[in-house]
């Protein structure tokens, strides 16, 4: 299930494009970990939000990931947005 969760997600509902942002919250939860990859896949830029110092290493090192945040650590989603470069472009898909 969690597959076609984020299957029907990234394809379906968003219909995430090449060079889009995507923001996944719970990036490391079963369905937010195979919706990163499907975004990847697709040349997505994506980012993850997650509750650990160790997960963000999990996201950039072995999922590669463009980038993730620990939303115990930036609780500022206005400094978190600009971290990432993306305050004035946006997100395509959360």
């Amino acid at each position: 299930m969690p597959g076609i969760t984020a299957w029907v997600g990234i394809e379906k509902i968003e219909n995430a494009k090449a060079g889009s942002n995507v923001y996944i919250s719970a990036t490391v939860g079963g369905v937010g970990i195979i919706a990163g990859q499907l975004a990847k896949v697709k040349g997505c830029r994506v980012v993850g939000s997650v509750g650990s110092d160790d997960k963000v290493k999990l996201l950039k090192e072995e999922c590669g990931y463009d980038d993730a945040s620990n939303y115990r650590v930036e609780i500022n989603y206005d400094a978190a947005l600009t971290k990432f470069g993306q305050k004035e472009k946006g997100f395509g898909t959360y």
